[in-house]
């Protein structure tokens, strides 16, 4: 079983990748006024680096990073309610364990929204849920 990924280590990560795309960014635009750029070499470069961040991350479990990561946000909190009310029908005939699983994050998610949207954040998340 994996261990576990907290947020804030998570947004660690998030952190180290934004950091690596703007050195890449910043290795690119210099290498191109040196006129010492190769498109190829610096790609395979930036996927290498990019890969290991991602290995490095998903050796984690993430499972409870997006309902952490998005909770307060009105929008992502909809969409996430969405995806997951589609994963419950994606598997309900042929993996019943994944629906099951789904539809119980889909009934926390909205309750959680229910409980805790407020005004508009409130009416948006109804409207499009309905």
């Amino acid at each position: 079983m994996l261990e576990k990924l907290n947020l804030e280590e998570f947004r660690k990560y998030k952190e180290e990748q934004q950091q690596l795309l703007g050195r890449l960014d910043e290795e690119e635009k210099a290498l191109i006024e040196n006129g010492n750029y190769n498109e190829e070499d610096f790609l395979k470069k930036g996927i290498e680096q990019l890969s290991e961040l991602q290995s490095r991350l998903l050796s984690y479990d993430l499972s409870d990073i997006s309902f952490e990561e998005w909770k307060d946000n009105c929008k992502y909190l909809t969409e996430l309610t969405l995806v997951l009310n589609h994963k419950v029908w994606q598997h309900h005939e042929t993996k019943p364990q994944f629906s099951e699983l789904y539809e119980k994050l889909w009934e926390q998610t909205e309750q959680y929204a229910m409980e805790n949207l407020k005004g508009d954040e409130l009416d948006y998340f109804c409207e499009i849920t309905d």
